[in-house]
């Protein structure tokens, strides 16, 4: 049966026993991070077929080359707008996501609502408001990057959110789930 040689020695065994005894869960995980995303991807989709009206309509004839220019660029500006509430929405996803991870870590029986409630409810404004502002940071990001119009004075800001503020985003998101 069950022998002391069939525990796992390290972290990595570790891992790799947790993922595969509760590989459905993790599956469960994933679908209800993909139904927290569901206004970020509905808000991409209505901004990339309206990128596409505005090309077609600038290939017909209907608008000009400038006009095309200002349509794009204040329909990025909606979406990155937009973009910052989905973002927080899928902030409040991740808080109760992570609850549940750190209990399979622990091995503690999951509940998925009842332990989904608990973690939007313990870290859930922080976590909302953590990628709130990142989502804002980056619609600044953008809105520099759209207002110069030399290729390498518009990619500093984005340079410096993608190399610096993300990854301290990042460490602030992984920060809150673990105190």
């Amino acid at each position: 049966d069950f022998t002391l040689m069939d525990l796992p020695k390290n972290r990595r065994e570790l891992f790799f026993d947790i993922v595969k005894n509760n590989f459905r869960k993790f599956l469960v995980i994933g679908l209800i991070l993909v139904l927290f995303s569901v206004p970020y991807i509905i808000a991409s989709i209505y901004k990339d077929s309206m990128t596409m009206s505005f090309y077609k309509q600038f290939n017909n004839g209907s608008i000009t080359e400038q006009e095309l220019y200002n349509s794009i660029t204040l329909n990025n500006l909606l979406f990155n707008t937009i973009n910052s509430l989905s973002l927080g929405i899928i902030g409040l996803g991740f808080a109760g996501i992570v609850k549940i991870i750190k209990r399979l870590c622990f091995l503690d029986p999951v509940f998925f609502l009842y332990d989904m409630k608990s973690g939007i409810k313990d870290n859930g404004l922080l976590m909302f408001l953590t990628f709130f502002i990142y989502g804002i940071i980056h619609l600044f990001s953008q809105y520099l990057n759209n207002s110069f119009s030399n290729g390498f004075v518009a990619a500093i800001p984005l340079g410096i959110e993608y190399a610096i503020i993300l990854p301290t985003f990042i460490l602030l998101a992984m920060s809150l789930a673990i105190y």
